[in-house]
């Protein structure tokens, strides 16, 4: 890697770090909008946003999320859908 893009790689590291903190910090305002299970929601999404190392939170990280903490809401929803719940899991 020369030296430009040594530095581009950096700089865009940088944006990253500082664009999810921005992020974090615009969602901490709106948190006490939601319940306790939307919040938990929430915050499982974000943790998984961030093991991914990404810095948008997408339908994929909310899945996620409710799939871990609502295993129950999400199994019902997906077969009201007449999608298998175990299927959607394997892809997220």
């Amino acid at each position: 890697m020369i030296y430009g893009q040594k530095e581009t790689a950096f700089r865009h590291q940088k944006f990253t770090v500082l664009n999810r903190e921005k992020i974090m910090a615009d969602i901490d305002a709106y948190k006490d909008k939601f319940s306790e299970s939307g919040r938990r929601i929430l915050e499982v999404a974000l943790d998984e946003s961030k093991r991914r190392d990404q810095n948008y939170v997408s339908i994929e990280h909310i899945l996620h999320a409710i799939a871990n903490e609502e295993t129950e809401l999400f199994n019902a929803t997906m077969r009201d859908l007449a999608v298998d719940p175990r299927s959607v899991k394997l892809l997220i």
